[in-house]
């Protein structure tokens, strides 16, 4: 018998690739209530996804709102998941009067008819905002996200034990590097991997903002560096050969 999962257009639109993926398979098992527990061998199986990387991909996930994890879980043992028809963020803002506050964005599932009319509501609690300070809970692209998953992959090759981060304050992160200190994805992508080829820089620089705060001590580094390993210009990673990650 062929089991079918009902995903949200918002769903569709916002995530990509493996992400999806994954979000799919836990869509297939999820119950009425959005509750699952699929083993990381299972999600395993049905996306085609190394079951090492499965963990990852659901903790991006939940980093983003679209999942809430409880327990660790492992290759045959359960985590329990709430899947999301639509993204909660939790955000920090400043009002007027300087104090900071938390505030939690929903934005609601997009209701589509035949004229494919999109409806989005978002619910502030406590406080009177102006659209300004609820425009976009997500301001990072998925170039951005994506650029962060890679760091880390790089980061876990010299130590699978590194703690992961919040792929999310990873992201804006980098969203600040292109756009506040004007430096491309793949200029972003090319220094981080010099430092962590670099004998000293490799334990020093572990998340984009120590990249962004050694950027300018890095580049100088890196250009008068004559290591063996850096005559010759190596062949850049596949998914690094433009500007852009795909």
């Amino acid at each position: 018998m062929t089991r079918h999962a009902k995903i949200s257009e918002q769903a569709i639109k916002g995530l990509r690739g493996n992400n999806l993926l994954v979000y799919a398979a836990l869509k297939l098992h999820a119950d009425k209530d959005g509750c699952c527990f699929p083993t990381r061998e299972t999600l395993s199986q049905l996306t085609g996804i190394p079951d090492t990387r499965i963990s990852t991909i659901t903790s991006n996930l939940e980093s983003v709102g679209w999942v809430k994890k409880t327990g660790k879980g492992g290759k045959s043992r359960a985590t329990r998941y709430q899947v999301f028809d639509e993204k909660t963020v939790t955000e920090s803002v400043t009002v007027t009067n300087n104090e900071t506050v938390t505030e939690s964005v929903t934005v609601l599932s997009q209701t589509v008819t035949d004229s494919v009319t999109q409806t989005v509501t978002e619910s502030v609690t406590g406080i009177e905002q102006t659209s300004e300070h609820i425009s976009s809970p997500r301001k990072f692209s998925d170039e951005d996200f994506r650029l962060a998953e890679w760091m880390f992959e790089l980061i876990k090759e010299l130590n699978p034990q590194h703690k992961q981060p919040n792929f999310g304050k990873w992201s804006d992160t980098i969203r600040l590097i292109r756009e506040k200190d004007k430096h491309s994805h793949r200029e972003i992508a090319e220094l981080f991997k010099w430092a962590n080829k670099d004998g000293f820089w490799r334990t020093n620089i572990l998340s984009p903002t120590k990249l962004r705060e050694k950027w300018d001590e890095l580049t100088v580094k890196k250009n008068n560096r004559t290591f063996p390993f850096y005559e010759s210009k190596p062949e850049p990673d596949p998914i690094w050969a433009g500007e852009e990650l795909f």
